[in-house]
């Protein structure tokens, strides 16, 4: 019996329900959503969820996903090298994006929007510590492994989001609790919180390298 409470216990299973959908079986679908919607709910909070004030809105963009995958199990597609979980992740968090889009609007009102990413260099190398596909259970390792330089839970969400490919500036910014400030303002403190995080991590790596 497959291990329900984690990704790697249920992936098999959940490529085989697929397959089954893709088939046809009225059976599937229900199984699938039973498997994959607790773990891509755990997901998305453990990512979103210092930035999410309303956490129905999770749960929403996760049965979304599932619903659109069961009706139209087509949408995804193997071959192209994701796992299930990865293209649930990436479809969930897509949903996700209506949420913040919303949000956005109601702080920004008549003020102008400019998107604005974060800067690549430290984006990347906090990217770099993860593979694309890592679990929420990687994620958490790697804030348990630089907790002590990175204490903070507003700035740990930061990290998660930057692990989870999050880009949008507004969605860190809510993270730090900063979404009311006016957009100048705003991307210099959520840059300046990103390069913090990263100064610190190299100077933890250095020296760890030093041995000090």
């Amino acid at each position: 019996m497959a291990d329900s409470s984690s990704w790697k216990g249920v992936a098999g299973e959940l490529e085989t329900l697929h397959q089954a959908m893709l088939d046809g079986d009225p059976v599937a679908p229900a199984e699938f959503a039973r498997l994959a919607l607790p773990l891509l709910v755990q997901d998305l909070r453990t990512a979103y969820g210092y930035a999410v004030q309303d956490p129905h809105e999770i749960q929403i963009a996760c049965d979304d996903t599932i619903l659109s995958l069961a009706l139209a199990p087509e949408l995804y597609k193997p071959e192209r090298g994701k796992t299930i979980r990865g293209y649930l992740r990436m479809s969930a968090a897509g949903d996700l994006g209506h949420y913040f889009e919303r949000s956005k609007q109601r702080a920004l009102r008549e003020e102008p929007f400019s998107p604005v990413e974060l800067p690549e260099p430290a984006r990347n190398r906090i990217q770099e510590m993860l593979p694309e596909d890592a679990s929420a259970e990687d994620i958490e390792e790697v804030i348990a492994r630089y907790a002590d330089i990175v204490p903070e839970p507003e700035n740990q969400a930061v990290i998660r989001l930057i692990l989870m490919g999050e880009r949008e500036e507004h969605v860190f910014a809510c993270a730090i609790g900063i979404e009311t400030l006016p957009i100048a303002e705003r991307r210099k403190k959520v840059n300046r919180v990103k390069e913090m995080i990263l100064k610190r991590i190299r100077r933890a790596e250095t020296r760890k390298v030093r041995g000090l």
